[in-house]
């Protein structure tokens, strides 16, 4: 059975597979543009399986690879993309999109996460910038999360003060005015000793 499937396979023997190789340009998730090089027996099945994986549907591996393409490029638009990440359906590539605010001290990701959450409608998406900023420059992440302290919408200041929480320790709720007096009061000691 196993050589009589290698010499089909093969095209050995009659009744063989007929292997194509057929290209699909598209897009990806999050907009990231894709060529898709296929060796296959059945264009329609290849052709499904390649448009279910452009339109998301794809397993988490696949939009995780999509958001390591976006920080590679680097550019403006793509790391605005790379950011809506954090409200990937998928609890796995929400994480990588964390992992990468944490393991990137790049000032141009900093700026995009600070972008959305100024100008996002969404207040989820506003309240998930709140965890990126924590999850990257600790220093960087301070005015916006005072900011985000005066959104409109309750979640979002919740989520920001827990993010200062995190980052500080202290429980001081979601007035802007204590974590400001808690901030300049815990600056000048450090101005002092140095």
């Amino acid at each position: 059975n196993i050589d009589r499937a290698l010499k089909r396979g093969s095209g050995a023997e009659a009744g063989g597979a007929d292997y194509q190789t057929i290209m699909y340009e598209g897009y990806g998730p999050n907009g990231v543009a894709v060529l898709v090089e296929c060796l296959t027996a059945n264009r329609n099945r290849a052709a499904a399986e390649v448009e279910k994986g452009l339109k998301g549907e794809s397993v988490p591996a696949v939009r995780m690879a999509a958001f390591d393409l976006l920080l590679a490029l680097g550019t403006e638009r793509s790391l605005d993309r790379l950011v809506v990440g954090a409200l990937d359906p998928s609890e796995e590539a929400r994480e990588h999109v964390a992992k990468i605010g944490r393991g990137h001290a790049d000032l141009r990701l900093h700026e995009a996460i600070v972008r959305a959450m100024k100008e996002d409608a969404s207040w989820r998406m506003r309240a998930a910038m709140a965890d990126l900023l924590l999850a990257g420059a600790r220093e960087r992440c301070r005015r916006p999360l005072l900011d985000a302290l005066d959104d409109e919408h309750p979640a979002v200041r919740a989520r920001a003060a827990e993010a200062l929480f995190r980052l500080t320790g202290q429980a001081l709720g979601v007035e802007r005015a204590k974590w400001e007096a808690y901030f300049a009061k815990a600056v000048v000691p450090a101005a002092e000793d140095g």
